[in-house]
């Protein structure tokens, strides 16, 4: 553990269980991580819960990108197509353009081979309308009303120092994009994902706006929400969901045209995400376990 995360974690975790955490978690690196997993996983998400990580925080990972030059004359539209990370022959004209971060999030959680799913939008957004998903959510919806059934897109956890699953997500517009470093409890979410409900049970500290060119990496239970712009601004979204998901909406979803299908074992879904009875927002589920907060 290296000095930065020994004094986050200091400074986060319970004192009380603070040295039985640091034992199993020395005991499971000097095993190559091949023993003690599961007891060490399991004190960790009492003591040192995960919503988020800032890739670019005092540098603590690789992360030389820029966003690509854009082209304003028009408008990139793809959503949750899947790629094989390091397979070029996977990557779109518009999605190699994009390759350099894409890196940095192999690079962070080790993806290498991996197939994930990539979203890039760039477009236009007019002042006070949001280019992406307004109001709070998750990406794990629920799929059913009075059902504690839920897709997963990428999962998701943080093990002290490396993001493991998950979501990157990032764009070239300071404030239109805001994160809560908690972790919803599947009790609390609403269908499609819908946590609006939940704004003003959660932490006010734990709320970050992310600005132009921060990278960061979240669980598919992390509060966030597209933001109104204030201005005429072109704007560039990056999201890579990690290759742990559960099902693919074909009527929001972008196709490989190159001929990279969706992974084996994925629920194909053809039914609109939000029109649906199974994921339509807006539910006012159970608030009795809101997050784990770090």
């Amino acid at each position: 553990m290296n000095s930065n995360n020994t004094t986050k974690f200091q400074k986060t975790c319970k004192p009380k269980i603070r040295k039985e955490f640091e034992t199993l978690y020395t005991n499971w690196r000097s095993n190559n991580g091949s023993a003690g997993y599961n007891e060490f996983a399991k004190l960790k998400e009492q003591v040192y819960p995960t919503g988020l990580v800032m890739i670019n925080e005092n540098n603590r990972y690789k992360t030389d990108f820029q966003f690509p030059d854009p082209d304003l004359s028009k408008t990139v539209a793809i959503n949750m197509m899947p790629i094989v990370v390091e397979d070029l022959s996977t990557y779109t004209d518009d999605t190699l353009r994009y390759r350099d971060i894409i890196k940095v999030c192999s690079h962070v959680s080790g993806l290498h081979n991996k197939k994930c799913y990539l979203t890039i939008h760039e477009s236009w957004v007019a002042p006070g309308l949001t280019q992406r998903r307004k109001g709070l959510h998750v990406e794990s919806p629920r799929i059913g009303e009075g059902k504690n059934e839920f897709y997963y897109w990428g999962q998701g956890e943080c093990l002290v120092d490396r993001p493991d699953g998950g979501i990157f997500m990032a764009s070239n517009v300071t404030g239109s994009c805001e994160v809560y470093n908690v972790k919803i409890d599947t009790d609390a979410i609403g269908l499609g994902g819908d946590i609006e409900h939940l704004r003003s049970a959660l932490p006010k500290d734990s709320r970050k706006l992310l600005k132009a060119g921060e990278l960061v990496w979240i669980t598919d239970r992390t509060p966030h929400s597209s933001l109104p712009v204030d201005h005429l601004v072109y704007r560039q979204f990056f999201r890579l969901v990690t290759s742990n998901i559960s099902a693919w909406y074909s009527q929001h979803s972008t196709a490989n045209p190159l001929g990279c299908e969706v992974g084996e074992n994925i629920l194909i879904i053809n039914e609109n995400k939000f029109t649906s009875d199974a994921t339509a927002p807006g539910s006012d589920t159970s608030t009795s376990t809101l997050c784990s907060i770090i």
